[in-house]
């Protein structure tokens, strides 16, 4: 008998290490931090916390005058979690491209950091844009008495095919 509790034990744990490994943040996260969470939006885990990667807001323009192309502009949000459940920092970026059919262009792309906690900062941010990408980079640091404690990053893109499609990542 005891040495079949010590296999079923054994085996038990074996399940919660495969499942804290290859299962999503909502899955291992507690009822109140599911409930809270928007279910069209994806997470990423990591040691320190998470982020939520927001859905692909969209608005699509009308031709502009005396031109052949449309325009559609985007935007979406990465916010970071502490372990404690709280919004550490987020970038949103948004990007507006012009398109006709044949082809896409990005005309603008802009990125907006912030931070929600005591002690992070952004320590610098910028964006790109190459043919019909757009994207762009924030870096946060924490700072404790003159040193840099922690860090994080975001990356964000965004594509436009030539039928003015948009698509993120």
């Amino acid at each position: 008998m005891k040495h079949l509790f010590t296999r079923m034990l054994a085996a038990l744990i074996s399940l919660l290490a495969v499942c804290s490994i290859m299962t999503p943040v909502a899955f291992c996260a507690d009822d109140s931090l599911v409930r809270s969470m928007d279910p069209s939006n994806e997470y990423e885990k990591y040691s320190d916390g998470w982020d939520e990667i927001s859905e692909l807001d969209i608005e699509v323009g009308k031709k502009t005058p005396r031109s052949e192309f449309e325009i559609v502009t985007g935007s979406y949000t990465v916010s970071h979690y502490s372990s404690k459940k709280e919004l550490v920092w987020s970038a949103t970026l948004t990007a507006t491209f012009e398109y006709n059919g044949d082809k896409a262009s990005c005309i603008s792309v802009s990125i907006t950091p912030k931070t929600y906690k005591s002690g992070w900062s952004v320590e610098k941010s910028w964006t790109e844009k190459s043919n019909n990408v757009g994207s762009g980079h924030a870096y946060f640091t924490k700072n404790i008495v003159g040193a840099d404690v922690e860090s994080g990053h975001a990356f964000l893109r965004i594509t436009c095919d030539p039928k003015g499609n948009l698509r993120k990542g």
